[in-house]
């Protein structure tokens, strides 16, 4: 079983609708079989949230590689997700010799929940996604 697991730092001081994907800052971390895979701190978690959302919604599909890098990390990928006889999840953070097998099933239904679960608790924080630019739903 595959997990997403984040935790949020910072969110946005100001209003400007950039702010919540450059602002929203925390931990995540992947887990599989309860062991660890990948973990950073100080990732935009926003900026995550919508390059996954915009992969599931519209070149997982197509067999497209998952290749995350953020603007506030100078190593690339951050995390990436390559099919080469199976898929595997790679990392600059980790480094790119460790690559962990992965089923491409359990990581989008993982990315769904997290993608769920961020929404929501930002809601809860009283964020008000209409005056931000943010992430998509996931499309059924």
């Amino acid at each position: 079983m595959m997990h997403i697991n984040y935790k949020i730092n910072t969110l946005p001081m100001s209003n400007e609708r950039y702010r919540l994907i450059s602002d929203t800052e925390g931990w995540l971390s992947i887990e599989k079989d309860d062991e660890k895979i990948f973990f950073c701190d100080g990732i935009l978690l926003v900026e995550f949230a919508r390059a996954l959302a915009n992969w599931i919604n519209n070149t997982h599909k197509k067999s497209e590689d998952f290749i995350y890098n953020s603007m506030d990390f100078e190593d690339e990928p951050l995390i990436a997700i390559i099919k080469n006889k199976g898929y595997f999840l790679e990392s600059s953070i980790t480094g790119m010799e460790n690559k962990y097998e992965i089923s491409l099933n359990e990581f989008i239904d993982s990315a769904i929940s997290f993608l769920k679960e961020i929404r929501c608790e930002l809601t809860m924080s009283g964020v008000d996604f209409s005056k931000y630019d943010s992430f998509d739903l996931i499309n059924s």
